[in-house]
């Protein structure tokens, strides 16, 4: 099998189902078979076309699934293996990665991507159905998978894990920025799921 069902960005208030080739896998890559995705608000935002993205580009971004294929450089992760991968997917080689914002890192963009050079840009560690094809799909190919793959335990299912790769990671981020110490009061506005997640983040940061 060459080709997988990939939903893609057509024009705004536009996606449909088609055929994609699926991804060939570098030596840095893996390949993902999708078990489990979700949508998100920006996906919304997407499709109304209220954020722009290339047409003809794969959106999601909240990947579960089973490791089809690994480059040969990925150590530690095995084909077969179930795994996630975040949202914010950033080369980790960069100099805003490497100064502790990988959400930035736009060093992976060529110069026609707006960033070069290793430079920093807005929401540019945001790669899956931003910059490169993403989770709604049958297969989604994870760029430097050595540190953008999380293995999923034993014993959970794809549903107990879906909020791992944006929601949940996003409210625990807020968290940590908010240098949340062990008895502060901390009040978080509006309880949809991330800022649930940033609530739990929260106490946990409080209480250690």
């Amino acid at each position: 099998m060459s080709m997988m069902k990939s939903l893609i960005f057509i024009e705004p208030g536009k996606i449909e189902i088609v055929d994609k080739k699926i991804p060939d896998v570098g030596p840095n890559d893996a390949l993902i078979k999708i078990t489990t995705t979700t949508i998100c608000g920006t996906d919304i935002h997407i499709f109304k076309g209220e954020y722009a993205v290339a047409k003809g580009l794969t959106i999601g971004h909240e990947p579960v699934g089973i490791i089809e294929k690994l480059g040969s450089a990925v150590m530690g992760y095995e084909e077969g293996q179930r795994v996630i991968a975040g949202a914010i997917c950033p080369t980790f080689t960069s100099y805003a990665s490497q100064d502790g914002f990988p959400s930035q890192d736009g060093g992976y963009l060529d110069a026609d991507g707006r960033c070069s050079c290793h430079g920093y840009k807005a929401t540019g560690g945001w790669r899956f159905g931003n910059h490169i094809d993403g989770t709604q799909a049958e297969y989604v190919l994870v760029p430097d998978a050595q540190a953008n793959l999380c293995p999923v335990p034993d014993g959970l299912t794809d549903e107990q894990v879906l909020m791992c790769p944006d929601i949940m990671s996003t409210g625990f981020k807020g968290a940590e920025n908010a240098n949340i110490q062990i008895g502060d009061v901390v009040a978080i506005f509006a309880q949809g799921p991330i800022g649930l997640c940033a609530t739990a983040g929260a106490r946990i940061k409080a209480r250690h």
